[in-house]
């Protein structure tokens, strides 16, 4: 573990989105692959359980994940993941209706 890169992590982002865009995987295979990578190397760092904790910093922060994994699903339409800056809606009342 302590031997991958940045340069490891932007390949995988890079291999992902190639991999999805010529349609040898599904874009939602490369989102869990990422996000299996992200979260192993994150346990690496701050895990509660002390013995797991073997990397000062990830090599995958600050990393893009793959960008084609915002594909499309069989019915047509594009899926993209929800920015987390966007306002969540809310609902100031029972029956009232939900805003942004």
């Amino acid at each position: 573990m302590d031997k991958v890169t940045k340069d490891d992590a932007r390949r995988l982002s890079t291999d992902l989105d190639e991999k999805v865009l010529a349609s040898s995987m599904h874009w939602t295979t490369a989102v869990k692959v990422w996000g299996v990578a992200t979260k192993m190397f994150r346990d690496a760092c701050v895990s509660k359980v002390a013995h797991l904790r073997v990397l000062d910093a990830s090599p995958f922060e600050g990393v893009p994940g793959p960008t084609a994994a915002s594909g499309r699903t069989s019915s047509g339409f594009t899926l993209t993941r929800r920015s987390s800056s966007w306002p969540a809606p809310t609902c100031r009342s029972v029956g009232a209706g939900c805003t942004r």
